[in-house]
């Protein structure tokens, strides 16, 4: 009896485990459009003029600048699409 409830207490653990390792994957909405103002807006050789995918936080200097800048135009109520609407509009002229 003891074995099988210890089971079933490991089981539940371990797919709370999963389950939180999912939700570290899931982006906040700042960290989205960040992702996508950086996609539309970087110039930068990413092989060593951009350290977008050498960064391992949002903390680091090129997530920070674009994450910065999402929080400021989701603070102004602009749809995310539509910045990013406006992003291409201003890299393409």
């Amino acid at each position: 009896m003891k074995d099988k409830v210890i089971e079933e207490i490991e089981s539940r653990i371990e797919a709370l485990q999963k389950d939180i390792e999912e939700l570290k994957e899931i982006e906040s909405p700042e960290e989205k459009l960040a992702t996508d103002l950086h996609t539309v807006m970087c110039k930068t050789n990413h092989s060593d003029g951009c350290s977008w995918f050498y960064e391992d936080s949002c903390e680091k200097y090129a997530h920070k600048r674009y994450l910065d800048m999402a929080k400021k135009i989701l603070s102004t109520g602009i749809s995310p699409k539509k910045s990013i609407e406006i992003a291409e509009i201003i890299n393409n002229g």
